[in-house]
C-alpha cells in the first residue's frame, strides 16, 4: 500500500545540541519506552507504551483521555522506536535524569527509556516538552493508521433495536430491508451497519454507530471529517479542521473551530452549507503611543467569520458573507473564490481523500461532494493499491458504497 508516513519527528537527531547534551545520549537501540501521567486521585489520564517483542516486531499503545484517544494498541516495525530515539536524543537535557530541565515538583508524568546496551533513563517528574509532545502524536498517529490495515471485526448476533445510528445526516433506526442483508462491523472507534444488495454484495448503505446525547456532535464531525484538510489556490494555502501534517507553510485559516449553521425543524436538524469560524480570534489593530488600554478593540475578541463552503466539480467554492472585526482572512483570497483540497488531516498519508481508509464513509458525507471529488477518491484506491497490494476490508466497503451512490446520482 504506498501510504507513506510522512513523520517531522524521524528526521530528528542529536545534531545540533550541545557536546555536554550529546554525552548524555545514552548508548545502544531503545527497546523500552513509557510515559504515563496521572491526577492527583491516581487515575491514569496519559499512557504511552513501545516495547521490542521477541518476534523483531513492536508492540505500541496510546491512551490520552484529553485527546479522546482510547488505548489503541497495534504491533509493527521497529521505525516507532527508531523514532522515538531520535527525539530523545533531539531533546536529551529533558528526558535524562541528570539533564537540566528533567525534573519538576509540579508534575507527574513518569518516563522510561531502556536500551539493549542497558542504558537505561528513568524521570520520576518529568517537565512537559516539546519532544514529549511529538512522541505522543507520532504514537497516535502510528496506531491510527496501523489499525486501518486491520481487518474489520464483524459483530455477531442480532442488530439492537434500541441502537442510535446515523448516515451523515440525519439519525437512523434500523428494521429489516428487502433484498438487503445487514451486518454489523467495529474498526477502532467505530461501530457501523452496512447494508448490502442480497445478490450481487454490492453495498447500498453505510451507518454509523452513535447514541442519543451525542447524535448531533457525530453527524457534524461526519461533516467536518469530509472538510478538513489543506486547500490552496493561487492565492495561497489555509487548512480546514484538525489538520495534523508535516507540512508548516499554510495559513491556520479557517482554522479547527468551525461550526456549520443548521435549521431545525419538526423533521429534525437540517444542515446548510455556511460556516462560522475564527470565534477566538484577536483583532488586529496598531494602537497610538499611550493609547488606553483596549483602545479601538485591542486585545478584544473579533467575532466570527461566515463563509459557505460547496463542493463543486471546480473544487471547494467559498463565499465570503462577513468577517471578524479588525482580522481579515489570511491569505486574503477575497470575497468568492474556490479552493483544491490538496491533503487530508492525517499525519500518515498525503493523499487528499484518505479519509476513505481512516473511517466509514456514510451517504450524507458523499452528498458534500461533487462527481469530481467521488471520482477522484475512486481514483485514489487505483493510486493507493498501484503496487498490487490489496484494499482494505473498510476501504472495499466504501469503493462499493461510493460506486453505489454515483450510480444513483447518475440515474437521477
Amino acid at each position: 500500500m504506498k501510504v507513506k508516513l510522512f513523520l517531522l519527528i524521524a528526521f530528528l537527531s542529536c545534531h545540533g545540541v550541545s557536546a555536554l547534551a550529546q554525552d548524555l545520549c545514552p548508548k545502544g537501540k531503545l527497546v523500552y519506552f513509557e510515559y504515563t501521567d496521572t491526577l492527583e486521585s491516581g487515575r491514569v489520564f496519559q499512557s504511552y507504551k513501545a516495547r521490542q517483542l521477541g518476534n523483531g516486531r513492536v508492540e505500541v499503545a496510546a491512551y490520552d483521555f484529553y485527546d479522546e484517544f482510547d488505548s489503541i494498541m497495534v504491533q509493527g516495525d521497529r521505525q516507532p522506536l527508531d523514532s522515538i530515539q531520535r527525539v530523545i536524543n533531539r531533546w536529551i537535557q529533558w528526558f535524562h535524569p541528570e539533564g537540566r530541565r528533567a525534573h519538576d515538583r509540579d508534575t507527574k508524568g513518569r518516563f522510561m527509556a531502556i536500551f539493549d546496551s542497558g542504558d537505561t533513563l528513568l524521570v520520576p517528574r518529568l517537565v512537559w516538552t516539546y519532544g514529549m509532545k511529538d512522541i505522543q502524536q507520532y504514537l497516535e498517529d502510528y496506531c491510527t493508521f496501523q489499525y486501518t490495515q486491520m481487518p474489520l471485526e464483524v459483530l455477531r448476533g442480532a442488530i439492537p433495536k434500541d441502537a442510535f445510528w446515523h448516515d451523515g445526516s440525519k439519525p437512523c433506526y434500523y428494521s429489516p430491508r428487502k433484498g438487503q442483508q445487514a451486518r454489523r462491523y467495529k474498526n477502532a472507534a467505530y461501530e457501523f451497519l452496512v447494508f448490502k444488495n442480497a445478490k450481487t454484495g454490492k453495498v447500498m448503505d453505510i451507518w454509523v454507530r452513535t447514541t442519543y446525547d451525542k447524535m448531533y456532535d457525530d453527524i457534524v464531525k461526519s461533516r467536518l471529517d469530509v472538510l478538513s484538510g489543506i486547500y490552496q489556490n493561487e492565492t495561497g494555502k489555509a487548512v480546514f479542521g484538525k489538520v495534523n501534517s508535516p507540512e508548516a507553510d499554510y495559513y491556520a485559516d479557517p482554522g479547527p473551530d468551525i461550526r456549520f449553521r443548521c435549521r431545525y425543524s419538526y423533521d429534525g436538524v437540517l444542515f446548510t452549507d455556511t460556516i462560522d469560524w475564527g470565534f477566538n480570534r484577536i483583532q488586529k489593530v496598531n494602537p497610538p503611543k499611550d493609547a488606553p488600554r483596549g483602545w479601538g478593540g485591542a486585545g478584544a475578541l473579533s467575532g466570527p467569520t461566515t463563509w459557505t463552503v460547496r463542493f463543486t466539480n471546480d473544487g471547494l467554492h467559498v463565499e465570503e458573507l462577513s468577517t471578524g472585526r479588525n482580522c481579515p482572512t489570511e491569505p486574503a483570497f477575497g470575497k468568492v473564490f474556490n479552493l483544491k483540497k490538496i491533503r487530508g488531516p492525517y499525519w500518515y498519508s498525503s493523499d487528499p481523500w484518505a479519509i476513505t481508509f481512516a473511517q466509514p464513509i456514510t451517504e450524507g458525507q458523499l452528498s458534500m461532494l461533487s462527481t469530481v471529488q467521488l471520482q477522484e477518491m475512486l481514483q485514489e484506491f487505483d493510486h493507493r493499491h498501484a503496487d498490487g497490494s490489496k484494499p482494505t476490508e473498510l476501504e472495499q466497503l466504501n469503493m462499493s458504497f461510493i460506486q453505489t451512490y454515483l450510480s444513483r446520482q447518475g440515474a437521477k
